[in-house]
């Protein structure tokens, strides 16, 4: 009986259902998934930093069990990884800053 254990576990009498269990493998999903859109940041301090807040997020909700409030983090967190994403693919990694080489020109 550790300290941590106990921290964790939730304070009501509550039994998941199906729904409850089936969203818990989702959100692992979309956790992982947060994990791999920040391997493209450059800078490793920077990329810690980013899945420590991530993690901070998760955890702050992780005792939620209204099953329509988890949907609603789930797709906030969606639209993060789209966010992430965009804005991992404008940053100087191959030393072809935008406006240069190939960046955002067309082909007139």
């Amino acid at each position: 009986t550790s300290v941590r254990s106990s921290a964790r576990a939730p304070s009501s009498d509550f039994t998941p259902t199906l729904q409850h269990f089936l969203m818990h493998s989702s959100v692992l999903s979309l956790y992982r998934r947060l994990l791999r859109a920040t391997r493209p940041i450059p800078n490793p301090a920077a990329r810690w930093e980013t899945i420590q807040w991530y993690r901070s997020e998760m955890e702050r909700e992780r005792n939620e069990r209204d099953l329509q409030k988890i949907r609603d983090l789930m797709a906030q967190g969606g639209r993060q990884i789209k966010i992430l994403e965009g804005s991992v693919g404008l940053t100087d990694v191959d030393g072809v800053g935008l406006g240069k080489g190939k960046g955002l020109r067309g082909t007139r």
